[in-house]
Parts: C-alpha cells; sequence; structure tokens
C-alpha cells in the first residue's frame, strides 16, 4: 500500500516537471517569435542587385534640321522696290519661270546711276594711267651733316673757354698761395716783432715813440701801397670777367638773323657766377687793404696821442694787436685760398657738364645721320612701293569697272525679262526675301534647291555630347512621321555660331524639304565590363565616391548581413549603368535602394521589390 502511495507521488513529480518544462519550451518560442518580429520592425530593409558582367550602352539624342547640299542663290545689291511675287518657299519651278518682278522706275534709275558710276571710274583710271609724278623726297642728310659740324665746332669754342676758366681759377689758387705765404711770414715777423718789443720795454722812451711813429707810418704807408697794387690786380681780373660776359651775353642771338640760341644761355650762367665771383673777390680784397689802411691810421694816431709815461704800457697791447691782425689775416688767406680752389672745382665741374652735353648732342647729330641715310634708302623704296600701288590701284579699279559693267549688264538682262527675276534650274524655292510693295532688306533676294540635290541632316551637339561619336557611327532618324535607319554620319564640323561651342553633325537623306525639323538617335555599346552596376546605387562621401554592398559576416550574436562600404572608380558611364572597379568579394550584392537611411556596418535585411 505504501508502494503504490510512493509511485503515485513520484508519477505525480514528473508530471509537474514535464507541464513546466512545455511551459518554458512555449515561453522561449514565444520569446524568440517576438524578438525577430521587433528586428524585423527595426532593421532597415535594403534593395540590392547582383554585380554582373555587362556593356554599357549610351544613348546620343538631338534635334536638327533639314538643308539643301546645294542651292543657288540670286542677289540684287539694289534694295528694289518689289511690284509682285510668283512663287512661295517651298513651291516648284521650272527653268525661266519669272520669280519676282522689280518697279520699271526703281530699277532704271539704278540703272542710270550705275552707268554713271562706270563712267567716274573709267575717268579715275584713265587718271591714274596719266599720272607719273615722282613721289621722291628730299631727305635731310646734308643738313644732319652741317648741324654735326657746327656742334663740334660750338664745343672746341665752349671747351676752350672753359679751360680759361680754369687757367685763371689755377692762377688765382697760386696768386692766393702767394698771399697765405706772405701774411704767414708777416705773421711769423709781427710776433718776433712782439717779442722783440717786450726786451725792449726798458729802452728810451722818447726814441721809442718815435720809432714807433715811425713804424706806423711806414705801416701806412705799405698799406696804401698794397691798395693800389691790389685795386689794379683786381680791377685787370673783374674786367676780363665783365668782358666774358659780355660776350657769352652777345653769343644767345645770332648776330645775323637775330634769332636766339638756347643752347648758349649755359654759357651766360656760367660767365655771370664767374663775374660775380670775380667782384666779390675784389670787393673783398679792397675792403681788407683798407680795413688794414684804417688800421694802421688809428694805430699812427693812438701812438701820437700816446704819453711819454704810458708808451711801454702800451706798447705791448699794440704789438698784441699786430699779432691778432696778422693771424687775422693769415685766417682771411686761407679762406680766399679755399674760395680759389672753390673756383677751380667749379670750373672743372662745368667743363665736364658743357663736354657731357654737347657729347650727347655730337652722339645724336650722328645718329640724326644714319637716321637720314635710313630714311634715303627708304625714301627710294617708298617711291618704288608707290608705283606698285598705283598699278594696284590700276588693277582695283578695272576690276571695279568690270563689277559695274557685270552688274549693268545683269540689270539690262532683267529689263529685257520684263524687269522680272528668272528661274536658272527647275527647283524648289527654299528662302525668299521680299514682300510685295515693300524695298529689298537683304542682297540675298530669293534662293532655290536643285530638284536633283540631295538633303542634309544637321544636328547640333554639345562637345560633352560630340566626345561619345565617331565618323564611322550611324543614327536612326525621324522627320515628321517618316524614319531613316541606320544613315551613316556624313561631316562633323566645328559650329561657327557665337556663344555655340560644340560640333555640328550631318546625315544625308535621299529625299526631304529643306528647314524640316527631325531627331536623331545614336545608341553606342562600349566593351565588356566585369563590373557593371546601376547608377543610383553610386555615393560620395567628401569627394570620394563608394558603394554599399549587403555582405553576410559573423557577430557575436550569429551570422548578420551588414552594409559595407567599397571604395569605386569609374570606368565607363552609360545611360543608367555604370562600369566600376572595386575591392569587392564573392557574395557581395550592391544595395541599390533602402526604406531607411543607412550608413556602413548597419546591419541589414535584403528585401524583394
Amino acid at each position: 500500500m505504501t508502494n503504490n502511495k510512493n509511485i503515485s507521488n513520484q508519477e505525480k513529480k514528473q508530471e509537474i516537471a514535464k507541464g513546466l518544462l512545455i511551459k518554458f519550451i512555449i515561453f522561449m518560442i514565444c520569446l524568440t517569435i517576438i524578438s525577430k518580429v521587433f528586428s524585423s520592425i527595426i532593421t532597415p530593409i535594403v534593395y540590392v542587385e547582383n554585380i554582373k558582367s555587362d556593356v554599357i550602352t549610351k544613348k546620343i539624342t538631338g534635334n536638327g534640321t533639314i538643308k539643301a547640299d546645294s542651292k543657288i542663290n540670286i542677289n540684287f545689291k539694289e534694295q528694289f522696290l518689289v511690284d509682285k511675287i510668283y512663287y512661295g518657299i517651298g513651291e516648284e519651278v521650272k527653268s525661266g519661270n519669272p520669280l519676282i518682278r522689280f518697279d520699271k522706275a526703281n530699277v532704271d534709275e539704278s540703272l542710270k546711276k550705275l552707268e554713271t558710276e562706270l563712267k567716274k571710274l573709267e575717268l579715275e583710271l584713265n587718271k591714274l594711267e596719266l599720272d607719273t609724278s615722282s613721289t621722291t623726297r628730299d631727305t635731310t642728310l646734308e643738313d644732319s651733316k652741317k648741324k654735326l659740324e657746327t656742334l663740334k665746332r660750338d664745343r672746341d669754342i665752349a671747351l676752350k673757354k672753359e679751360d680759361d676758366k680754369i687757367n685763371n681759377a689755377k692762377k688765382g689758387i697760386l696768386d692766393a698761395q702767394n698771399i697765405l705765404k706772405e701774411k704767414e711770414q708777416d705773421l711769423l715777423k709781427v710776433k718776433n716783432n712782439y717779442e722783440k718789443v717786450k726786451r725792449d720795454l726798458l729802452k728810451d722812451n722818447e726814441k721809442l715813440k718815435q720809432d714807433k711813429i715811425k713804424e706806423a707810418e711806414g705801416a701806412l704807408e705799405k698799406s696804401q701801397k698794397d691798395l693800389d697794387d691790389k685795386n689794379y690786380e683786381r680791377s685787370k681780373a673783374l674786367q676780363k670777367a665783365r668782358q666774358t660776359l659780355d660776350e657769352a651775353n652777345g653769343s644767345l642771338y645770332d648776330p645775323l638773323t637775330g634769332a636766339y640760341i638756347p643752347q648758349n644761355y649755359n654759357n651766360v650762367k656760367r660767365a655771370e657766377m664767374d663775374y660775380e665771383f670775380t667782384k666779390k673777390d675784389y670787393e673783398r680784397a679792397i675792403n681788407d687793404i683798407n680795413k688794414e689802411i684804417e688800421k694802421a691810421k688809428e694805430n699812427l694816431e693812438k701812438i701820437k696821442n700816446t704819453s711819454d709815461e704810458d708808451i711801454n704800457k702800451k706798447e705791448l697791447t699794440a704789438e698784441e694787436e699786430k699779432v691778432k691782425l696778422a693771424e687775422d689775416a693769415v685766417k682771411s688767406a686761407k679762406d680766399n685760398l679755399k674760395e680759389k680752389q672753390g673756383l677751380l672745382e667749379d670750373a672743372n665741374y662745368n667743363k665736364n657738364i658743357a663736354a657731357d652735353d654737347y657729347n650727347i648732342k655730337i652722339e645724336d647729330a650722328n645718329k640724326n645721320i644714319e637716321d637720314s641715310k635710313v630714311l634715303e634708302k627708304e625714301n627710294k623704296i617708298k617711291d618704288n612701293n608707290n608705283i606698285k600701288k598705283q598699278n594696284i590701284d590700276k588693277e582695283i579699279l578695272k576690276l571695279s569697272i568690270q563689277d559695274k559693267k557685270d552688274y549693268i549688264l545683269k540689270l539690262k538682262q532683267l529689263i529685257q525679262n520684263d524687269y522680272c527675276i528668272l528661274s536658272p534650274i527647275n527647283g524648289i524655292i527654299s528662302s525668299v526675301n521680299a514682300k510685295e510693295g515693300e524695298h529689298l532688306q537683304k542682297e540675298n533676294v530669293v534662293s532655290l534647291v536643285d530638284s536633283n540635290t540631295k538633303y542634309v541632316f544637321e544636328v547640333f551637339l554639345s562637345e560633352e555630347e560630340a566626345k561619345n561619336i565617331d565618323k564611322q557611327d550611324s543614327a536612326n532618324i525621324k522627320i515628321n512621321s517618316k524614319v531613316f535607319e541606320d544613315i551613316p554620319i556624313y561631316k562633323i564640323l566645328d559650329s561657327i555660331e557665337e556663344k555655340k561651342n560644340g560640333k555640328i553633325v550631318s546625315f544625308l537623306l535621299e529625299e526631304g524639304k529643306p528647314n524640316d525639323e527631325g531627331k536623331m538617335e545614336i545608341v553606342k555599346e562600349s566593351k565588356q565590363y566585369q563590373t557593371v552596376i546601376p547608377k543610383e546605387a553610386i555615393r560620395m562621401e567628401s569627394n570620394i565616391e563608394y558603394v554599399l554592398v549587403a555582405r553576410q559576416k559573423e557577430t557575436m550574436i550569429g551570422n548578420q548581413t551588414l552594409a559595407i562600404k567599397v571604395e569605386i572608380n569609374k570606368l565607363e558611364e552609360g545611360d543608367r549603368l555604370v562600369a566600376i572597379e572595386g575591392a569587392f568579394e564573392p557574395g557581395d550584392k550592391i544595395i541599390v535602394d533602402s526604406n531607411k537611411n543607412i550608413n556602413e556596418n548597419d546591419t541589414v535585411r535584403i528585401g524583394e521589390k
């Protein structure tokens, strides 16, 4: 009984454990389901494409216009009044059909005017043929040579005058040096006398006074003699400087014509300066001697008025004054020497200036001679050229005359055709630049396309578009409802229109109508590339292009799909696809789009569009 009870309890425990286990398993299953549902909600869904090998397709399209391969333009220079227009643009005409009729009076008036102009041109040609006058011009070669000789002569005269001034200045320096030497000797004598006087002070007063008076009278007499000598010497120098100044002033004007000669102005200024220096030297020398005379007189009177008792007392002072005067005379002589040396420097400077001035003028004169030689040669060439020019002018006139004659003949033919332009060919009218009742505004009145001509379809492409095509390509062209397939390129030319850089691509068509518009399409395929992806998959960051790929990676929570960044280089770009190269791994899938913004290393789920 007891055993049965134990068995029953054990079975109950097993049942309870089994129930708990089942509940735990159910809980874990629910938790896993909830986790996956939550993960699917927050994980971005990406849409991918496999990396594949492919070609790049490019479509080059453009709009164009049909133009005739060849056409005939009928031109008239005059602005004739249009009386009647017989055909419009696009209409067919036969050879000889009237196209436009002009006003009769208008054409007749133009013909008369042209015939008058023709007559004038013929008279002008006759005048040119009779004109045999020479165009040779006189040269200035001889004048240039004469000017050079005059400059050389003037230079020699001017430099000689400057040399005279230099010699005078040197003589003045020598005189000043002699004066200085004389004054220095006088100073030495005065000083020696001063010492002697000091020793002789104890001698007889009366005898001393008489000696002093005699000495003072001798000094006064010497000063007066010096005054006469200096006055004569300086007056002579001043007279010579005055004469030089008068000669310089006289050279300012030509003695024959009275014309002012500006190049001699510097000579006048230098002569004035030399005269002023000589005058000052004269005045200073006379003034110095007069001062010495006055002092000698004062000294004589002073000695005469001095009492016998004071003679010894004042004698030493007088001698000291003589020493000072002698020292002042030495200083004055030194200043005079310095001034004379300055005059020599000025004279040398003026000579150099004059020499440089004349050398420049002489150099210019030599250049003028060379220029005159060249001019003389050029004049001969010009004479020959003028003859050639006359011949050219004659030919131009002849061409103008012939042009007038041809145009007059054209107008006469127009008049003969009842003032009508006649069609020269069987063809189609491509343009009419005229209106009935109005005057012509353009020289090109009407244009026709030959019935047998081919038509050219022209398309403008930008430089960027044109670089993808070459001469061997073909295109499909649609004009109105008609399609021309596989038409080869006829020409590729640079655009000549202003503000339009690009190419004009043309195609030959067997049929068409001028000015009709159409569309061109060229489809080109590249070589086979290993890695081709959609253009929208390419991203950019910091000027670096890259793509995001979905790549399987083991993580801590198991195998997951991550968005991995791979930098790329573009090889070629088409309309929808791009050929690239990059560090891809087997199994990578290119992320083209996603339902959320994704970044590098984000966990993603691959979805299906």
